[in-house]
């Protein structure tokens, strides 16, 4: 296993029952993620703790059942999980089985025998390591220093890549950027570049949507060409409704991220 602790989700309706396994997973060494009684909640974990498992009720608060949310969890986070709930009919089992998950287990003694979920879990999770599927949030990204066709040319001293941590980066781009001459130009196709604190600019193999798949919570879209870091202290904030300010730049928010971009700045800094 990975030397760090693994991180898991537990996404249940009944507070006790969530502290019966936090308490349950946290003595065998897990950490484990904040209550999160809703697929609202567990979304708002997911992307900004990303965890390597999840434990997955079917009822949950709200509209959404435990069952949309694990079809997200296949689709847009690629996160394993387990169900633990107390549905064991027929039908309630062939749709959950629908969602390709590690395990189906049924609550009893009113959870369920806590040996058996222990076992499950370690078990996963080896499966998991040895598959070498990532187990930890990443740390921040690899950017290129040029475009891969030129640095194939560099020589074996000259740095071509450079390891970039979140907290670093102000935003990605697909616009225009300013090139080593001063000048404005367009970047390459099938690439993306971004800027750190400093003013450095480096490049990405990589389309705006593939990237949001990994970025934290705090990395929001704002239009077809720009994801920004709203918790970098180069956000400078809003002019208006529809623009904001960072670094140097005026950027606008397009109607169709501007709900999104909304609510994670309420996230982040409540009105």
């Amino acid at each position: 296993m990975n030397s760090i602790k693994p991180v898991i989700l537990v996404v249940e309706d009944e507070y006790f029952l969530y502290e019966n396994f936090r308490g349950l997973l946290s003595e065998e060494g897990y950490e484990v993620l904040d209550y999160s009684p809703s697929v609202k909640e567990a979304i708002k974990q997911i992307k900004t703790n990303r965890p390597d498992l999840v434990l997955l009720d079917i009822k949950l608060q709200g509209a959404e059942t435990g069952i949309d949310l694990a079809h997200k969890l296949n689709k847009e986070y690629k996160i394993p999980f387990i169900y633990i709930t107390e549905f064991s009919d027929r039908s309630t089992f062939r749709k959950a089985l629908a969602t390709s998950p590690e395990l189906y287990l049924v609550k009893t003694k009113p959870v369920l025998e806590k040996d058996n979920l222990l076992l499950n879990i370690a078990a996963i999770l080896s499966k998991l390591n040895d598959k070498k599927r990532p187990v930890t949030q990443p740390l921040g990204v690899t950017g290129l220093v040029d475009y891969k066709d030129v640095i194939k040319d560099y020589d074996l001293k000259t740095v071509s890549k450079v390891q970039v941590p979140f907290s670093e980066i102000l935003f990605f781009s697909t616009d225009v950027f300013e090139n080593e001459n001063g000048r404005l130009e367009e970047v390459g196709t099938n690439y993306l570049w971004f800027m750190n604190r400093k003013g450095e600019v480096f490049f990405m193999k990589k389309s705006l949507n593939e990237l949001g798949m990994i970025l934290p919570y705090n990395f929001v879209r704002i239009n077809q060409k720009y994801i920004v870091n709203i918790l970098s202290d180069k956000f400078l904030g809003r002019i208006n409704g529809a623009t904001i300010k960072i670094w140097d730049r005026e950027l606008n928010i397009s109607s169709t991220y501007k709900d999104e971009f909304n609510k994670r700045m309420a996230f982040y800094f409540p009105e």
